[in-house]
């Protein structure tokens, strides 16, 4: 399996019940990467281990996370974003822990339901 290859997993599956709360209301299917970092960036660590980062961005007064995979960025969400892309800087960056972010009942559930999506995603093919 490749980053591509979980990359189209993922976005066929993520929905608006597997993004983040607060922003639920701006997700549509066709920018369906809106509020899906945080457990994207844990789907992306079952799958291909690293580390999972998360950034905040001063101008925009939001946290962002993605991974780090043999010290490169991958950022499969990034793509959310509808501001200018060249100047969303996150900073502040800190690694946080799978098992620390399942703590979190909201996360856990979206978590365990996108989980669950993309291996029926590849059990299918």
């Amino acid at each position: 399996m490749t980053i591509k290859d979980l990359e189209k997993a993922l976005i066929a599956t993520w929905s608006v019940d597997t993004a983040y709360s607060g922003d639920r209301k701006n997700w549509t299917p066709e920018r369906n990467s809106i509020g899906q970092c945080t457990v994207t960036a844990m789907i992306v660590y079952d799958f291909f281990g690293g580390k999972i980062v998360r950034g905040y961005s001063e101008k925009y007064k939001l946290f962002h996370y993605w991974n780090e995979i043999d010290d490169k960025k991958v950022d499969l969400t990034f793509n959310q974003f509808s501001y200018d892309k060249s100047d969303i800087v996150f900073t502040k960056t800190i690694y946080k822990s799978k098992k620390d972010l399942m703590k979190i009942r909201s996360v856990r559930n979206r978590y365990l339901l996108l989980k669950r999506k993309v291996d029926e995603y590849f059990k299918k093919l």
